[in-house]
């Protein structure tokens, strides 16, 4: 998947990249700091925001889906911890549905909000692992993120 390809398949370009009181908290993530959080994967949860088509081509290493517009409903649920360290990224920097994510999550009381604005296509160009898992049926089941993210929370 080539970055601009990445880049396209966030659907979100015209998404206005506003700012809320909560942007202090979020703090950007750069790409040599995720690569050692993952060495660590207990102590955050790492969050792809965009379509489970988008996640099953291809994700970061123990990604989970949560979709653009749906983490209001699902992050209560699957992330109880809200003092839990989350990561967010999209597809880019052309992309803002990460970030519209993570000021999401602040707004609902998360205080360890992470923001990797360089995204798939960053990690994809600097020739990094990812997984891909075209052949799958189906997103990452809701119980089934509900399950992972809660033992992620519990183990805190």
């Amino acid at each position: 998947m080539t970055q601009a390809k990445v880049r396209q398949s966030c659907g979100h370009s015209e998404l206005r990249h506003e700012r809320n009181r909560g942007t202090e908290m979020v703090k950007e993530i750069t790409r040599d700091e995720l690569k050692e959080k993952l060495n660590h994967p207990k102590k955050s949860v790492l969050l792809e925001i965009l379509a489970p088509k988008e996640y099953r081509q291809a994700h970061l290493p123990g990604a989970l889906n949560m979709p653009p517009g749906q983490v209001r409903t699902l992050a209560p649920e699957l992330i109880p911890n809200t003092d839990f360290e989350v990561i967010v990224y999209c597809a880019g920097p052309t992309c803002h549905a990460s970030d519209q994510a993570a000021h999401e999550l602040v707004a609902l009381g998360y205080t360890k909000v992470r923001h990797y604005s360089g995204g798939k296509g960053d990690w994809i160009e600097a020739d990094l692992s990812v997984v891909r898992a075209e052949r799958q049926q189906g997103g990452l089941a809701t119980r089934e993120f509900s399950a992972l993210a809660g033992r992620a929370a519990h183990e805190l």
